[in-house]
């Protein structure tokens, strides 16, 4: 999968179906992985968005509300500067949307990181 983009220039305005597939993808996937991890989150996903799709305001809203549910789910501050609506986005949101994802997969490796792990050596220890 491609990497998420989170340092789009100024001017950089438009917005398509790679990008869309690429955080739609991701949103997929950090949505199996913090189930796994026990913040159990359902995402609403298409993947297959082509170079002739025209998106609806209404797939736009479910996109966004993917994004939002995860960081919501897991860390809200995350998704605090979030667009509100995919409406007018501009480089700042389109930035922010994979930010969030970002962010929250960077949070994830850490937490699972510092699982304490118990084992015959050490189990009731302090």
């Amino acid at each position: 999968m491609s990497e998420m983009i989170t340092d789009r220039p100024d001017g950089n305005t438009y917005y398509n179906y790679t990008d869309l597939n690429r955080v739609e993808a991701k949103a997929e996937e950090l949505a199996a992985l913090m189930t796994a991890e026990g913040y159990i989150v359902t995402v609403s996903v298409k993947k297959d968005w082509a170079q002739t799709d025209f998106p609806t305001a209404s797939q736009m809203k479910r996109y966004l509300g993917n994004v939002k549910k995860l960081a919501d789910s897991f860390y809200a501050q995350a998704g605090a500067n979030l667009p509100r609506s995919m409406k007018f986005l501009d480089y700042r949101g389109a930035n922010e949307i994979e930010k969030v994802l970002v962010t929250i997969e960077q949070m994830i490796t850490v937490m699972k990181q510092n699982y304490r792990r118990c084992n015959t050596f050490n189990c009731g220890e302090e």
